[in-house]
């Protein structure tokens, strides 16, 4: 797939408009054309500002979207003004110090929006773009930045409630339908995919394919995770009587996380029982009755579900052989994945028709908030260019006296902000390069054929409107309508009077041209594979995490464990997926090393209760999966000794006690199918 910004990439976006299009950029120009007229009726010092805020915080066309996006737009620009103005208290006479200090806002701003992966990073934006504005474009004059901050505060308001009220009165978009579709899209591919290995349970295609194209659906799957972060926190806003609760969101992303889980381990031990010979008679029978409730095809109920897999489980709670052992730790996943199940059906109609938490969800709502993955490397990695570029501009500024050395600083700064952090970001400048004179383009026609006619109000708005009515429905499409139309208000520069400014123009045409220049210089120079970057980051977060918690002395929260592990997942899977196919990283499973934790961690928890001959062995075992998860290269094979020492704990556990430890029986099971998923760790021994 092309880059978002380079040309293909916009070729591949654009579409005939549609009705919303046409509606959503209607909503645009009527905003914009509320706030230029309160602007000039006020005599505001920049109209402008108002303008291009309104096109960036319509951004996403749904109200809650906008809500969100309004408020933290507000509280950025705040921040951000009070931040510049606190530069300039302190450093107001030492002029290199105040540009070194401004930059040095900018980039901790932008740092802070790549590490957080949520609507609030535009909070982070925000700042970094109102300490970049107003700064850089008046670090010589600067007794005039109070005076700025204050009118760019007043400005950005005034859009952003021009937006809310326009939104409010004309066909509002709700977020909820997207919400339903979403979830009702991913419970459809997650029935299906379990469906579907449910019924293999008997047997099926090549295993060796079959397990890649199940493992690849299954990576599609932890995708929602990502989707769920953006609208927990814009839900609560959206224009519905009651909006959802940010607490009922959150659990439902843990419960979607804990039926990634489930559905890993259930594929696994499918594969298992299918090698051992395939399921009991009643264990077929059970899993037929699941799969037909799972897709409603019959009137059980979860309770009803949950009694039948207990009843079948008491087949095989006595039998000792290796396919005994399997068809009961399957029946306790089975199990599990019920539960979750109907936790998962339950939270839907909660959100969707605001009912009350089940009790026993409650609890756990309480607390789910989201454990994130936060690569602090990765992140000092990506803004290095725009680093490079701002100090590079700096220092052109300075030995030269480059008119708009403030101003080529600004969309240096715009220029990476778009770029960072996306794949292909030398065909995303060119794109960059053609939008910036494609906006120019448009301001030099206006300046030269239009402006000149210009003495009211009302046709300086019907003349934008040629150009901003068709532009917003491109808009729609892709987010290079949203760089012409802001980089054309920019470029514009409306003041309080409807005469053109060409010098005003021409410096930031110039100011434009040196900050793209190096900006696309410094993403050259200092270019490298993200994606292969940030993949081997987190699969070998996810091994260092499992070494830890191996020999840790304060066994670790599984929970915790649980969701920060997927959330690696839900970052590396896409990354991983653009890598080429010759990548030793296309071949790392990490959701079998997510079961190789948590079966570890089922194990530590009952480590006090250990024998100490068995806590001497099973110390011995958590030291060999340390070693080997702190030393696996990308590429390479677990070594048979953690398969080896769990091969005979479980054969001590079954020698030495029978089945009356049935939960650490299962969890070695599962940590051996888990460290080779297919080889049988025993040859069937006794039997029932």
């Amino acid at each position: 797939m092309a880059a978002p910004l380079s040309p293909a990439g916009v070729w591949q976006a654009l579409r005939w408009p549609t009705k919303s299009d046409a509606i959503f950029s209607a909503k645009a120009l009527i905003a914009t054309t509320l706030a230029l007229f309160i602007g000039f009726s006020q005599n505001l010092a920049n109209p402008y500002w108002s303008a291009l805020t309104v096109y960036i915080v319509m951004l996403q066309p749904q109200s809650g979207a906008i809500r969100t996006k309004a408020i933290y737009r507000v509280v950025g620009t705040v921040l951000g003004g009070a931040a510049v103005l606190a530069a300039v208290a302190l450093f107001a006479d030492h002029e290199a110090m105040l540009v070194f200090v401004a930059i040095m806002i900018v980039l901790a701003s932008v740092y802070g929006r790549m590490i957080d992966r949520t609507p609030r990073a535009y909070t982070w934006f925000t700042i970094g773009l109102t300490a970049g504005f107003i700064a850089f474009n008046n670090l010589m004059q600067p007794n005039q930045i109070f005076d700025l901050t204050a009118a760019r505060v007043a400005e950005i308001t005034l859009a952003v409630l021009a937006v809310a009220a326009v939104d409010s009165v004309i066909s509002p978009t709700r977020i909820m339908p997207q919400f339903e579709s979403d979830m009702e899209d991913w419970r459809q591919k997650a029935r299906g995919w379990v469906t579907d290995i449910l019924n293999r349970v008997d047997g099926g295609s090549d295993p060796g394919q079959e397990r890649v194209h199940v493992r690849e659906r299954l990576r599609g799957l932890v995708g929602a995770v990502q989707n769920l972060d953006q609208l927990a926190i814009q839900l609560p806003y959206d224009i519905v009587d009651r909006p959802p609760r940010r607490r009922d969101v959150n659990i439902l992303r843990r419960t979607i996380m804990y039926l990634i889980s489930d559905m890993a381990s259930l594929e696994d031990w499918t594969v298992e029982l299918r090698e051992g010979g395939g399921p009991d008679p009643a264990l077929a029978v059970t899993i037929g009755a699941v799969a037909r409730w799972l897709n409603e095809e019959d009137e059980r109920t979860q309770a009803d579900c949950l009694a039948m897999i207990d009843r079948t489980a008491e087949r095989f709670v006595q039998r000792t052989d290796w396919n005994g052992l399997v068809q009961t730790g399957y029946c306790d996943r089975l199990a599990q994945f019920v539960r979750h199940w109907g936790d998962f059906r339950k939270l839907i109609a909660v959100i969707r028709q605001d009912e009350a938490l089940p009790r026993h969800l409650l609890e756990d709502a309480k607390a789910a908030r989201p454990v994130r993955a936060y690569d602090y490397l990765l992140t000092l990695r990506d803004i290095a260019p725009m680093a490079l570029a701002l100090f590079g501009v700096a220092g052109l500024w300075y030995w030269t006296a480059f008119a708009s050395g403030g101003g080529a600083l600004l969309f240096a700064f715009l220029s990476c902000v778009f770029i960072l952090g996306k794949p292909q970001q030398m065909r995303s400048i060119i794109g960059l390069v053609m939008w910036f004179s494609c906006a120019f383009a448009l301001v030099f026609a206006y300046n030269f054929a239009v402006l000149p006619t210009v003495s009211s109000f009302v046709p300086l708005m019907a003349v934008l409107a040629l150009a901003l009515f068709p532009l917003g429905m491109v808009y729609s499409m892709t987010i290079a309508g949203l760089l012409i139309c802001v980089l054309g208000f920019a470029f514009l520069g409306l003041q309080n009077a409807y005469s053109a400014d060409f010098e005003r123009s021409l410096l930031s045409l110039g100011a434009a041209g040196a900050g793209v220049s190096f900006a696309a210089a410094s993403l050259h120079l200092l270019s490298y594979n993200r994606s292969r970057f940030l993949a081997r980051r987190q699969v070998r977060a996810i091994w260092t995490d499992i070494a830890d918690l191996a020999v840790a002395r304060r066994v670790p929260d599984r929970n915790r464990f649980l969701l920060l592990t997927i959330d690696r997942l839900a970052l590396a899977l896409p990354e991983i997926d653009m890598l080429e196919d010759g990548e030793p990283l296309k071949h790392v499973d990490a959701i079998d090393d997510l079961r190789v934790g948590l079966n570890l961690l089922t194990l530590r928890d009952q480590e006090q209760a250990f024998a100490p001959d068995f806590a001497d062995r099973f110390g011995r075992l958590r030291q060999s999966i340390a070693e080997e998860f702190r030393h696996l290269r990308i590429g390479d094979r677990l070594a048979r000794e953690p398969l080896e020492l769990s091969r005979q704990l479980v054969r001590d556990v079954v020698h030495s006690h029978g089945t009356k430890e049935p939960e650490r029986l299962r969890a070695l099971v599962g940590l051996s199918i888990a460290l080779a998923p297919s080889v049988t760790p025993f040859a069937e021994e006794g039997g029932a």
